[in-house]
C-alpha cells in the first residue's frame, strides 16, 4: 500500500472517530437526510413508535431503555412539544441529548443555547438570541435579534420571528408564520401556518389568520 493511500484511510478513520453518532428519537425523513449530508455527524439509530422502513431503525421507545445506547446521543424530532415533553420526562430524561445544527445554516456567534435541539437547513439565527432546550427550528425559519425560546418549542418551516420576540415552553408556531417585534407568547400556545401574529399570546391559546385571533 503506498504511503498516500494510508494517509488517506487514516485522514478517513479519525474524521469518523471526531463525527458526534446521533440516534433520532421521533422519524423525520428531511433531518435524516441533513444528517446523512454532514460530515459532522453519524446517524446511528431511529426510534419511532410505528416500523419504519428504513435500515437505521432501531425500534420503538420500549425496546431502548436499556445500557446498549449509554454512549449515544440523541435528539428529539418529534414536532407535537407537549408530546416530546412528555416522553423525555418519562423515559429519555437520562439520556444524553446533542445539538443538531446543519453546516448550511446562519448561526450568530452570539447565539447562547442548551441541549438536544436541531437547527436545520437555512435557519437564519441571528445575534443575541437565546434558545433553552429540545427545541426544534425547521428548515428556513428566522429568529431575529433578542428572541428568546424557552424549551420543548418547534418552529416549523418559513415561520419568521422578529426582535425581541419572547416565547415560551411547550409552544407550536406553525409554517410561515410571522411574528411581530416585542411579542411574548406564552406556555402551551399554538399558532396556525400562515399566522401574522400582531398581539401578545396567551397561554394553552391556538390562534390564526392575518392578523391571527
Amino acid at each position: 500500500m503506498s504511503n498516500f493511500i494510508h494517509q488517506k484511510l487514516l485522514q478517513k478513520d479519525y474524521y469518523l472517530m471526531l463525527k458526534n453518532k446521533l440516534i433520532i428519537v421521533g422519524y423525520d425523513l428531511d433531518l435524516v437526510d441533513q444528517i446523512n449530508w454532514e460530515k459532522r455527524y453519524e446517524l446511528v439509530g431511529i426510534i419511532d413508535e410505528k416500523i419504519i422502513d428504513n435500515k437505521k431503525y432501531i425500534g420503538n421507545d420500549n425496546q431502548n431503555l436499556n445500557n446498549k445506547f449509554d454512549k449515544s446521543k440523541f435528539i428529539f424530532a418529534i414536532d407535537d412539544p407537549q408530546k416530546k415533553k412528555t416522553l423525555y420526562l418519562d423515559k429519555y430524561s437520562n439520556r444524553y441529548f446533542e445539538n443538531f445544527c446543519s453546516s448550511y445554516s446562519y448561526i450568530s456567534k452570539d447565539l447562547s443555547i442548551g441541549r438536544g435541539n436541531i437547527i436545520q437547513n437555512n435557519a437564519k439565527i441571528m445575534s443575541n438570541v437565546f434558545i433553552g432546550d429540545h427545541c426544534k427550528i425547521n428548515i428556513d425559519c428566522t429568529l431575529h435579534h433578542e428572541v428568546f425560546l424557552g424549551n420543548f418549542n418547534t418552529i416549523a418551516p418559513g415561520a419568521r420571528l422578529l426582535g425581541n420576540v419572547t416565547v415560551g415552553n411547550n409552544v407550536f408556531i406553525g409554517a410561515e408564520v410571522t411574528v411581530l417585534p416585542g411579542i411574548k407568547i406564552e406556555d402551551g400556545a399554538i399558532i396556525g401556518a400562515g399566522a401574522v401574529v400582531t398581539k401578545d399570546v396567551k397561554k394553552n391559546k391556538t390562534i390564526y389568520g392575518v392578523p391571527a385571533k
